[in-house]
């Protein structure tokens, strides 16, 4: 048993660092979103389901059959380490469809060690049902679960902060080679032992066959009621995800903390068969999702710790009674391959529901109330069926049809809300924006929000619609570059390129024969920026758009022969407070510093709820030569400005000596301790706590 024990662990463990892995590698080539992470999760969970299916197929071959296709298998998957997606041929060209592209990405590189891995689990289990008839393997798979929970544990505060990507594939590879030798010695085991021979020479010559001992048969209701489970859990986990992303925040932390409470609920259930109390989690269910209800409704004005709580109390409730009912459900262990097939198909269907049906679906995230009510039906379903309610209180069946009925209403009616105020709504891959109309005391405003941040306003009055707002003010780092770049005062036009468009408020500042040129990863950002917004048709500069992901666009720029020496650069492309990281990597700050003129100025917006980024961009600067300052401007809510903090780099001595500017200034943060480079980056050190 410890062999099995070890070689299922070292192969979950090595499944959930591969996944964060890939995951940190590609998720800046795609503008570091949420909907890239959905993506990934969408691959790893069919990943799963094929793993599945194949471990299903391999275990009615012979055991000697069984070790040569698998042996196979592990080979192959040896000779294609170290497993690290090559920036120069996978990084998506401008334009291109961001979700197909994440999905060949993943199958191409990752696709044949990853299928090995997702069939570890239920082959090994397989494998010890033969070796030992009399014991239960499903207490493996509380152990191939905890392994899953340490391995995404460890990733971002273990491996994440000491070891460069380059060297995380390495110590990763080394480690599939001691599960490639783990699993040939499980396998090899009757051979190994002896055990293969006396079978023979028992039985006349034929392998013995225990698996001959099967348990009820498996029906048509069993596989439906495992697979509607199974979705319900995997769709709850990343509807929470996203939530959490698009209404709490956007920063990774977030998207390991539900993935861990639903590996731990697997833990917990299939430890062993009192482990699920269906009494006791039949009343935290509804205790959990009642409050989650209440900060569903009540959005923005709950504060960010209760919202945290609240939503991932929910999620691990749900997935308790989700993967329960599931362990309470399972067939004789000689058909646990069928069990866990029917498990990973529910889970890939859940997946693709949230991240591929939904955005095609919905206009707003109606994904979490749906998987919510989806869950609680196929509960109260599956109680149902086991005979749960026949055994209750005859009045407790209607009360769960009454409850059932009143979280759908509660979950609604925020969503429909919205709609007298919402002059536009649309949803794509990068989420969903929304343009509302609101009157405040300082007069009419239109607003874009993502999710619930707002990504600019402009007042609708004529006489005030050209006032810079949101981040922009005049006394902000990008006002003052705008307003002091010493070719101001020479009357000369200003070349300047922003990353990211938002509204486009900053156009407010350009002169006639000044150029703006805006990168921006939405194209439904650049036409929600032109229709129902003045910005651009206001600005007297000329306005230029290029779609697509900034640094990928700037990078074809220079290879094209085509320097855009900006005398200003503005970088504002976080995502409500998520980090494109590869923007604020050294070698980034070098592509910036090839399209500046030499007495240039990038202008970084740094305000952010969770991180502080100002050291970073520090010693990022300060690397590349820069004299680096900071500015931080109070908010001026009657005239729709916010508190904002920027980091200015710089080498134009006349500008950072300006009088006008330094008094502004404030006092420079420490540098950090280590630059972000494309192999290395942690937010970890920069969290603010």
């Amino acid at each position: 048993m410890p062999l099995h024990t070890i070689t299922i662990f070292l192969g979950s463990f090595l499944l959930f660092q591969l996944q964060p892995l890939v995951g940190r590698s590609i998720l800046p080539w795609f503008g570091g979103g949420p909907a890239v992470w959905a993506t990934c999760m969408v691959f790893f969970q069919v990943g799963l389901l094929a793993g599945y299916s194949y471990a299903h197929g391999v275990s009615t071959l012979s055991r000697t059959r069984q070790a040569c296709l698998h042996g196979g298998f592990l080979i192959a998957s040896l000779i294609l380490l170290p497993v690290s997606p090559a920036a120069d041929i996978w990084k998506p060209a401008p334009g291109s469809p961001p979700a197909p592209t994440i999905l060949a990405l993943l199958a191409t590189t990752i696709g044949l060690p990853y299928l090995t891995l997702c069939a570890s689990a239920p082959l090994v289990q397989h494998w010890f049902q033969h070796d030992f008839p009399k014991r239960s393997p499903y207490r493996l798979y509380s152990f191939s679960n905890i392994a899953s929970l340490l391995a995404l544990a460890s990733y971002p505060f273990v491996v994440e902060p000491l070891l460069s990507l380059r060297h995380q594939a390495i110590v990763w590879s080394w480690g599939f080679g001691l599960y490639s030798l783990a699993c040939a010695a499980c396998v090899l085991r009757p051979v190994l032992s002896g055990t293969f021979r006396t079978a023979i020479t028992t039985n006349g010559g034929q392998p013995e066959r225990r698996e001959d001992a099967t348990g009820p048969a498996i029906s048509a209701a069993d596989l439906l009621f495992w697979l509607l489970l199974s979705a319900c859990g995997s769709a709850l986990l990343l509807a929470t995800t996203n939530q959490l992303c698009q209404e709490v925040a956007v920063i990774p932390f977030l998207w390991v903390v539900p993935l861990a409470l639903y590996l731990f609920s697997f833990v917990i259930c299939f430890r062993n068969d009192q482990s699920y109390d269906r009494v006791l989690w039949g009343i935290l269910l509804p205790g959990f999702l009642v409050p989650a209800c209440s900060v569903f409704a009540l959005g923005a004005r709950v504060s960010l710790p209760l919202q945290i709580i609240v939503y991932l109390a929910a999620l691990f409730a749900g997935c308790m009674v989700c993967h329960g009912e599931l362990v309470r459900s399972r067939p004789h262990p000689t058909r646990l391959t069928t069990f866990y097939l029917a498990l990973s198909a529910g889970g890939a269907l859940g997946g693709m529901f949230v991240a591929l049906a939904a955005p095609a679906l919905f206009t707003n995230f109606w994904e979490y109330p749906v998987t919510w009510w989806a869950t609680c039906l196929t509960v109260v379903a599956a109680w149902r069926r086991s005979g749960f309610f026949s055994r209750a209180p005859h009045w407790l069946m209607p009360l769960a049809g009454c409850g059932i009925v009143l979280l759908v209403i509660t979950t609604a009616h925020p969503l429909l809300s919205y709609a007298p105020y919402t002059d536009t709504v649309t949803r794509n891959f990068y989420g969903v924006l929304r343009v509302v109309k609101h009157l405040e005391s300082s007069g009419e405003m239109r607003t874009l929000m993502h999710g619930a941040i707002t990504h600019g306003i402009q007042f609708v009055e004529p006489g005030r619609r050209r006032l810079a707002t949101s981040y922009y003010g005049p006394g902000s780092g990008a006002g003052l570059a705008l307003l002091l770049h010493p070719r101001r005062a020479l009357h000369l036009p200003l070349r300047v390129g922003v990353i990211g468009l938002g509204t486009g408020s900053i156009a407010v500042y350009g002169l006639p024969e000044d150029l703006f040129r805006f990168y921006e990863i939405n194209p439904a950002v650049i036409t929600i920026a032109r229709e129902r917004f003045s910005y651009l048709a206001d600005s007297a500069a000329r306005i230029e758009t290029a779609t697509g992901d900034a640094r990928l666009l700037l990078e074809a720029e220079l290879v094209s022969g085509r320097q855009q020496q900006f005398d200003i650069m503005v970088v504002d492309a976080f995502s409500s407070d998520a980090i494109p990281i590869h923007l604020l990597t050294r070698e980034c700050f070098a592509v910036y510093g090839r399209h500046l003129r030499p007495d240039g100025i990038i202008a970084i917006n740094v305000t952010n709820r969770f991180l502080d980024l100002a050291p970073l961009i520090r010693t990022e600067g300060e690397r590349e030569g820069f004299r680096v300052a900071s500015v931080s401007s109070p908010a001026d809510s009657p005239n729709g400005i916010f508190k904002a903090d920027w980091m200015l780099l710089t080498k134009n001595a006349k500008f950072i000596n300006d009088a006008a500017l330094r008094s502004r200034l404030t006092p420079l943060p420490p540098a950090a301790a280590r630059p972000w480079t494309d192999d290395y980056a942690s937010l970890w050190p920069l969290v603010k706590f």
